[in-house]
């Protein structure tokens, strides 16, 4: 160990007379450079070199061959200049590399080596030897000028844990069981389901958040409102191919999700009907996103029609300012749901709605039966063209404050949109096209696309239900019993126990009902009742619309994450157990 020591500090030089390391410490603080070098043992290091010179000598290297381990901070003052070379090899990242870095430095070099109670290693000299002394670091501000490194990613998982059960199971009896009455008030037949919760499929809407990101950078108005308008058409991307649908929330159930660039919170806050309230926020705090949805279903001779209902509201930071928008969901038929192959489309229109400026984008869903779209402006070949069949068109354009329009935008959504720029004549009117750009692109799909042992989940929406380190409490993570990774059925259901887990979904709901009867129903706890609904902004096209629907939204009262920073959730008197079937 003396070796190693040795190895460590190779210069001695005698300490100047009244000269004191803490008189260093506070007089330059501030000039302090620190090298960070993290998850580095002290006792573990091997092959460490320091060569240091006075005056017009400087050092060559310091070279590491074993990092592993807690942070590492070396100080220096100004007394003696030191230039270092580190080579860091990290267990959990790659090499990095920092050369010729001049950095002053006094006579006592100290390593300062910060843990969970805040202290320092001292390095100090003596005549033959090199002493390491434990001290109590008391220096707030060199606490503060520490940089903590982020732990190890985790890795997320890329399939369920068993394939898909299949069940044999009669559509067409169902349907004559249920026709003509409320579905939202019918337990289905688990096997219709996917392993997700209708909580966790909203959180899915983010998936391409980046394009939030690009509108925040974006310098002018009308490129804000082109990349917004995108984002809203991108958010049915990952459904085409899911036909299953997702488990119905209870009352109070909750999903947290943050690992992702933003942090996102929803509740069901209503049962009869079933009513969702969700809120995100970016990790920079450039966007927010919030909204109150709900849906409405009805059956057709061989469809499925499911109506979303609320608006989905944006709030973003721009160089200008805070800018906010608006827009409702398109609709959602399936076919051949008795007869022939079944398939889903998106049908409507998306209409996003600058609130600051006036600046509108429209986009519109559809099947081009006749096969008239030009798909020579995507450069895609006739066999894939063919092999799309024409289907999942997405066609608008954004309009600035007066009418004129500005930007076109034509594509797939289950594949991508390209953006083209309108350029104005010497006349006023805008010819195309002037510049385009495919400004969104459908993330791949696991197995290519072939994923029907995963319910045709994508990556994002395999991590979901995960109870990974980072969601788990019982690897230290603050999580309310409430979450919907917590929920039993929809874990056995996971699992492939399809019995066993319509059995427990069975009990759920009849513990659900025991406690609307008794008036002891979980009431919401993150989200209040906000303004009214204009009944203008309610789709009643198809279905019906409950009263009790229409007359609020639910806003975010930022509780949860004041909760999930300052207290534990377990401590939470007045959260109902709803995921207890014994209770």
């Amino acid at each position: 160990m003396n070796r190693i020591r040795r190895r460590i500090l190779r210069y001695v030089h005698r300490k100047p007379k009244g000269f004191r390391t803490e008189e260093i410490l506070e007089s330059n603080i501030d000039q302090t450079k620190e090298l960070v070098v993290n998850r580095i043992d002290i006792n573990s290091l091997e092959n460490l070199e320091i060569e240091t010179n006075i005056g017009e000598r400087r050092s060559k290297s310091l070279t590491s061959s074993n990092l592993a381990g807690e942070t590492v901070v070396v100080g220096r003052g100004s007394e003696f200049p030191l230039e270092i070379e580190v080579i860091d090899k990290l267990a959990c990242s790659p090499s990095v590399e920092l050369t010729n870095n001049c950095i002053p430095s006094f006579e006592n070099t100290t390593v300062m080596k910060t843990n969970s109670e805040e202290s320092f290693v001292s390095i100090k000299e003596s005549d033959d030897d090199v002493s390491i002394e434990r001290v109590n670091s008391t220096k707030t501000c060199i606490e503060n000028d520490v940089e903590k490194k982020e732990p190890c990613k985790i890795i997320r998982r890329k399939e369920l844990p068993v394939p898909k059960v299949s069940a044999k199971f009669s559509l067409l009896s169902m349907m004559r069981q249920v026709f003509g009455k409320d579905l939202s008030r019918i337990s289905m037949p688990i096997c219709l389901n996917e392993p997700l919760s209708f909580i966790q499929r909203i959180s899915e809407d983010l998936e391409y958040h980046d394009l939030l990101n690009q509108a925040c950078n974006a310098k002018c108005i009308d490129e804000r409102v082109a990349y917004i308008t995108v984002f809203a058409s991108s958010a049915i991307s990952s459904t085409f191919l899911r036909l299953s649908k997702p488990f119905n929330p209870l009352l109070g159930e909750t999903f947290e999700l943050t690992h992702r660039g933003f942090r996102f919170i929803a509740e069901q806050v209503m049962h009869h009907p079933p009513v969702a309230a969700y809120h995100a926020e970016s990790d920079d705090g450039n966007w927010t996103y919030w909204g109150t949805v709900w849906s409405t279903m009805s059956f057709g001779p061989n469809s499925l029609s499911i109506i979303p209902q609320g608006t989905v509201h944006l709030k973003i930071k721009t160089a200008d300012g805070e800018e906010e928008y608006s827009w409702e969901r398109p609709n959602c038929i399936i076919h051949n749901i008795i007869f022939g192959s079944t398939w889903l489309e998106w049908l409507g229109d998306v209409n996003v709605v600058s609130k600051n400026h006036g600046y509108k984008g429209k986009t519109s869903f559809f099947t081009d039966s006749n096969n008239s779209y030009s798909w020579s402006r995507y450069n895609i070949s006739s066999d894939q063209s063919k092999l799309r069949k024409r289907r999942h068109i997405v066609a608008g354009s954004v309009f600035n404050e007066s009418g004129q329009r500005l930007y076109c935008i034509e594509g797939q959504s289950d594949y991508e949109i390209q953006v083209s720029r309108l350029c104005a004549s010497v006349g006023g009117a805008f010819q195309p096209y002037s510049s385009s750009k495919v400004v969104w692109r459908c993330n791949p799909h696991p197995n290519g696309g072939d994923n029907s042992q995963n319910y045709f989940l994508t990556y994002m929406a395999l991590e979901l239900n995960e109870i990974s380190d980072d969601y788990n409490p019982e690897k230290g993570a603050n999580m309310p019993i409430t979450d919907s990774r917590f929920r039993p059925d929809q874990r056995l259901y996971e699992s492939g126990d399809v019995d066993g887990a319509q059995v427990i979904k069975g009990l759920l709901e009849e513990k659900q009902r025991k406690r609307e009867k008794s008036g002891t129903s979980a009431v919401p706890r993150w989200f209040i009742r906000g303004k009214k609904i204009s009944p203008s902004m309610i789709n009643t096209k198809q279905g019906s619309v409950s009263k009790d629907v229409v007359e609020f939204e639910w806003d975010f009262t930022n509780e949860y994450w004041n909760y999930k920073n300052t207290q534990i959730f377990s401590n939470l008197n007045d959260i109902v157990d709803i995921f207890n079937v014994n209770g």
